[in-house]
């Protein structure tokens, strides 16, 4: 990590031209963001020029309002305005606590209209959105209603490009025909209170560790509320006269949406000509007459498809069995109807793939995960399911351009799994096989069993990246360790790490499996990943990364974790 010393002569900023400090800030951008933040905070206190130079980064995201920054008289304080041109993301985050059924509804300098009240101070924001030129990224969760003011303030920032509404009340959007010709949003995010997810057993969103979440009573009756919009949904048109009133379906090229929001009729009914991204969550919405190929049909550039339902529609047959991906029929006579989709992610919960990837035939990666509305553990398909998947794949030969794969099993995989991954994704470059819920083994001494690993690896010709569960004797790893796993676990792996290092040429990291206790009674599944550094005279190093999870609904990019 960088080192500043605000006493030393370079740090007067008069020994240091803007361009040395320029290229000091960028190499501090590949910092993990906690070490960013606070060495840009230190920097900025150096001099004018390192303040000057630093304050792009460090405004470029910003979240508000801040309980630090709260006055009984005021209010919440605004960033002053003329910090408004460096946001590029701005987070509208108000503090769950909030209630709109208080008493002293005076007292708390809050507003009543159109039959909810919404608090006074988000008027601030409502008239600095138009003049932050450069955001380009709107995040808002919130515990009531958006009041139509806030609406018309967002399509005024035509600078939105990416607009994200998640666990906030929704229920007309914006007034009619408000939606201005240059407000082109291209990224749309949309899901409602309490649509809590959780991927396989690893780490999970840290609002939802807490039980405080799930006790606010806003979010029971607005879940309630919710309920009733799932059963009037049925109305096509609902979904394009309220959520899509915030963008242009002409531009957009990202939509998340969940499905208690929307049946996939309403996505067939309109014509999507940009949409490369499409991820639908929540509950399922897909109905019995229609599949996911009526989707496809309407979405011509469409690329990644994530349909990641966390539950399925109350019915028996379709909950023991799951929708399937397959084409209906009636599609049977256009084999092509997928072959846009190279990225397809799909919940263990809710989709039957059978007989449903060799419609996928120009798959670059496939991810099947387990996922459930947390805080209930998602169960993920069995072994002899994936080897099913694994024959059909083989026979169909959909998986003949596949480079990435990511698999969740209840079942504990074996050497014979692996090697028949390399006979059926002979080019793949990524995989990842992950245990929901990880267990060690009772014995002692797995050096014998490295040899079998060895054997199964050896056919991968291309693959780069490695992330696989191999059972180790170990004890959980307590929640203090959750970054530095104790040596007694880490050694292992790290050992085997090598081992595969040296065998797989074309490896550059390598991941393995381990079960932590977060706290006294909750354990987690996580990854001790390393880098691998081939030096010039054949050795190999192995360099431990930094913990990193998956948070939803990225299913294809890492990122830190911050515990």
């Amino acid at each position: 990590m960088l080192i500043l010393n605000s006493n030393s002569e370079t740090a007067t900023g008069a020994q240091l031209d803007l361009d040395v400090i320029g290229k000091i800030v960028h190499y501090i951008t590949f910092f993990s963001d906690r070490e960013k933040r606070t060495t840009l905070r230190s920097m900025s206190e150096l001099s004018r020029d390192f303040r000057y130079a630093t304050k792009p980064l460090l405004f470029s995201s910003v979240t508000w309002p801040l309980s630090k920054h709260q006055d009984a008289g005021s209010g919440y304080s605004f960033p002053p305005e003329i910090l408004w041109p460096y946001f590029q993301t701005f987070i509208l985050d108000w503090p769950d606590d909030w209630r709109d059924d208080s008493l002293d509804i005076i007292d708390k300098g809050l507003l009543y209209l159109t039959g909810s009240h919404f608090p006074k101070d988000l008027v601030k924001l409502e008239q600095a959105l138009p003049k932050m030129e450069n955001m380009q990224t709107f995040r808002i969760t919130c515990p009531f209603y958006l009041p139509d003011s806030l609406y018309l303030a967002i399509l005024r920032s035509t600078s939105i490009k990416d607009l994200q509404i998640l666990d906030t009340p929704f229920k007309n959007g914006p007034p009619p025909n408000s939606v201005p010709s240059n407000f082109n949003v291209q990224r749309l995010s949309f899901t409602p209170v309490g649509e809590t997810n959780r991927v396989g057993e690893g780490p999970v969103d840290r609002r939802y560790r807490n039980m405080i979440y799930y006790t606010r009573p806003y979010r029971k009756n607005y879940w309630d509320h919710i309920g009733d919009l799932f059963h009037s949904r049925s109305v096509l048109g609902w979904v394009r006269g309220t959520i899509f009133r915030l963008a242009c379906i002409e531009t957009l090229t990202y939509l998340h949406v969940s499905g208690r929001y929307c049946w996939v009729e309403d996505l067939i009914e309109l014509w999507w000509p940009s949409l490369e991204t499409l991820i639908l969550t929540g509950l399922e919405s897909v109905s019995y007459r229609t599949s996911l190929a009526d989707i496809v049909g309407s979405m011509p550039k469409l690329e990644d498809l994530r349909v990641l339902f966390n539950e399925l529609r109350p019915s028996g047959a379709r909950r023991k069995l799951g929708f399937k991906i397959a084409p209906h029929a009636r599609h049977r006579s256009r084999p092509t109807i997928f072959s846009t989709i190279r990225h397809f992610a799909a919940s263990t919960t809710a989709c039957n793939m059978d007989s449903a990837l060799q419609f996928f035939y120009n798959l670059e990666s496939l991810a099947l995960i387990a996922i459930a509305k947390h805080p209930s553990l998602p169960i993920a398909y069995s072994l002899e399911y994936v080897d099913s998947l694994l024959d059909h794949m083989e026979v169909t030969g959909c998986s003949k351009h596949l480079k990435v794969l990511r698999i969740m099993l209840e079942d504990e995989p074996s050497p014979v799994l692996y090697r028949r991954i390399a006979v059926v994704c002979p080019m793949l470059e990524s995989l990842e096989v992950e245990i929901c819920g990880y267990h060690a083994r009772a014995e002692e001494g797995h050096i014998g069993r490295w040899k079998e690993y060895e054997y199964a690896f050896e056919r991968y010709e291309h693959i780069q990246r490695l992330r696989i569960a191999i059972p180790f004797q170990e004890a959980y790893v307590y929640h203090k360790d959750a970054v530095d796993p104790n040596d007694c676990m880490k050694e292992p792996r790290r050992q085997l790490g090598l081992h595969l290092a040296s065998r797989l040429h074309t490896l550059s990291s390598v991941g393995f499996e381990y079960r932590m206790q977060v706290e006294s009674h909750k354990f987690e599944d996580r990854w001790l990943d390393f880098s691998i550094q081939r030096i010039w005279d054949g050795s190999i190093e192995l360099h431990e990364l930094e913990q990193s999870w998956y948070p939803f609904p990225e299913v294809w990019t890492t990122v830190p974790l911050d515990d």
